[in-house]
Formats: C-alpha cells, structure tokens, sequence
C-alpha cells in the first residue's frame, strides 16, 4: 500500500472519529436535558438520582433501546402517576420487552 493510500486512510478514520465523538457529545447531552426533566418529577431526598442514571444506562444497553427513547418514557411513566422509581422502571422493562416482541 503507498503513502498517499495509507494518508487517505488516516484522514477518513480521523474524519469518522471526529464525527463518532461529536454524535457521542450530542446523545450525552440530550440525556442530561431528559434526566433533567425527569428529576423534576421526583423528591431528591428520596431519589438516588446516580443511581437510576445507572438504571437507565443499564436497561438501555440490556434492552438495546436508545436512551433517547427510554428517558423521555420514564418521564411519561412518572407523570401518569407511577412516582416509586422501582414500579416505574419496571414498568420501562416490561414495556422495552413488548416493544421488542412486536
């Protein structure tokens, strides 16, 4: 292979990395302004927010749902009046599953 075609190489995968790490910057961001939202709903005397910031993460990769779609129906879930974050992310659960099932 030459120098010119490993250059090119070079260039695309910087140009792709840049590109991952600009989308990966995005999604972090708009699952702050989700979770914030949530955490509106709910008592920070009696919420571990880290913790179900966790829950989340790990429901999103168990389930391959987006956080993007997981966040926002957490919000819906509690603002339908399911206020104990347990039931609520149980909820999220068996809902991911029937959403997967079809």
């Amino acid at each position: 292979m030459g120098r010119a075609a490993k250059m090119w190489i070079a260039t695309v995968a910087v140009a792709a990395f840049s590109a991952l790490q600009r989308t990966a910057g995005r999604v972090a961001s708009q699952f702050q302004d989700d979770f914030a939202q949530v955490k509106t709903l709910l008592n920070e005397t009696e919420v571990d927010f880290e913790a179900l910031e966790r829950r989340l993460l790990n429901l999103s990769k168990i389930k391959a749902v987006p956080l993007s779609v997981l966040t926002p129906a957490l919000y819906q879930t509690i603002s339908s009046g399911i206020t104990d974050v347990n039931e609520a992310m149980d909820v999220l659960s068996i809902a991911s599953d029937a959403a997967i099932a079809g």
